[in-house]
């Protein structure tokens, strides 16, 4: 689940039904006009990925990495030809992890190559912050290392990571998981603490707000609907739900957006 600040658009991936077989497809709404589509290019669509730089949407499937082209609305075929993706990530490097063996590959010279220094670890998802921390999370627990050829440390060991990503603004990196919303200081403290008590998160971004140094709005995602939490009174990182009404409602449980 990510958030577009240019065109005001939010990306995220849902499960759909098609008889007894369950897949995912990538759904693009519009925050302001509250209109929906799903880019049914992207087969079986499930990983997204924003290149702020460059201004590029990345959407991944079970046939490989697509672009978004904002002008025709609808995916551009990039690499990775038949290959399964799980998720992509962009922090100076374009980043995907396989659905196959879970192992990390970067985009350079024009095409992707596992990485050599993290070639024994398996990822579920991967994500660097603004002060280039990696983080990552697998079936054993979840981790951070502040260089890939140090030692990684647990930060967490029961949470089921769905999502990880960072209010630009601050200095707090956020985790989705099965049991929560958690944060923690990217810069100079290790403690997990929870943001908010909500559960079943599947997925989380943040809108931007209009200045650069003011938290943005946060964006999760339960198994029925999107929803909006501001900063609470106690705190930036005390979030409450902005009203009871969603950003988008979806009703048929067969959905499940992350």
């Amino acid at each position: 689940m990510i958030v577009h600040s240019p065109s005001n658009s939010l990306f995220f991936s849902h499960t759909v039904r098609k008889g007894s077989f369950v897949d995912f497809n990538i759904r693009v709404c519009h925050l302001m006009k509250m209109k929906c589509k799903d880019i049914n290019k992207v087969v079986g669509g499930r990983a997204i990925a924003y290149d702020r730089k460059n201004n590029v949407m990345y959407l991944g499937g079970r046939r490989g990495i697509y672009t978004y082209n904002f002008t025709t609305k609808s995916a551009e075929y990039f690499a990775e030809k038949d290959k399964s993706i799980w998720n992509i990530f962009v922090q100076k490097h374009l980043y995907y992890i396989d659905d196959n063996k879970n192992k990390l590959h970067v985009y350079e010279n024009k095409k992707f190559k596992p990485v050599p220094e993290v070639a024994r670890i398996e990822f579920d998802i991967f994500f660097v912050s603004k002060s280039f921390t990696m983080y990552y999370s697998n079936r054993t627990a979840l981790f951070r290392a502040h260089r890939p050829v140090r030692p990684a440390k647990v930060l967490h060991n029961t949470l089921h990571v769905k999502q990880i990503t960072q209010d630009y603004a601050t200095d707090y990196v956020f985790f989705a998981a099965n049991e929560g919303i958690y944060h923690v200081n990217d810069i100079d403290k290790d403690k997990v603490k929870r943001t908010g008590d909500i559960n079943q998160v599947f997925g989380m971004t943040f809108k931007s707000s209009d200045s650069e140094f003011e938290p943005g709005q946060l964006i999760f995602s339960n198994k029925n609907a999107i929803i909006t939490l501001v900063p609470g009174k106690y705190g930036d990182q005390c979030l409450e739900i902005k009203s009871r009404k969603s950003l988008f409602y979806m009703p048929e449980k067969k959905r499940k957006p992350s």
